[in-house]
């Protein structure tokens, strides 16, 4: 068990340090289901992708070079421990705050900002996400990849005004 800690340790060390470097770009695709669920999304209603990123403008300069669709808001912050506090401020203090929003997210600090700010929460579980660790988040519905998003925002919003 401590060898798989320290595994993954190891793995967000360097996942951090390479993930803004500008030759990741050309490996990081879009999973096609992600890329259409996004689209559908951002037809009914608008999408804001929370980022936190080392240097200013490298969340921004991704999702456009992954030809995410449009309208797709960007709030980008430097990560501070805690994470989910960074998130917390960040999505208060943006223009797009709204508390009808739900949270869909594959990080444990992302559905914890999610709870603290009383928003509906969705986990997305991912091949490199602790599932347990996000079970623990309490999120309202747990999905097991971004082709199921559509339907399960349509559960969470059935009957609420947004």
């Amino acid at each position: 068990m401590a060898a798989l800690a320290a595994a993954n340790r190891e793995y967000r060390e360097r996942w951090t340090r390479l993930i803004e470097a500008p030759d990741y770009l050309d490996l990081d695709q879009p999973m096609p289901q992600a890329a259409l669920a996004l689209r559908l999304i951002s037809n009914e209603r608008p999408v804001v992708v929370v980022a936190l990123r080392r240097r200013k403008g490298s969340a921004k300069r991704q999702l456009t070079a992954l030809s995410l669709p449009r309208p797709v808001q960007v709030l980008e912050g430097r990560p501070q421990d805690p994470l989910w506090r960074t998130k917390v401020r960040l999505i208060e203090n943006s223009p797009y705050f709204d508390r009808q929003a739900i949270i869909v997210c594959a990080s444990e600090s992302g559905l914890r900002a999610g709870k603290e700010l009383g928003l509906a929460t969705i986990a997305l579980e991912g091949p490199l996400i602790d599932s347990a660790a996000l079970q623990r988040q309490a999120p309202d519905l747990f999905i097991s990849g971004a082709s199921e998003l559509p339907g399960a925002i349509r559960k969470l919003t059935a009957g609420r005004r947004l």
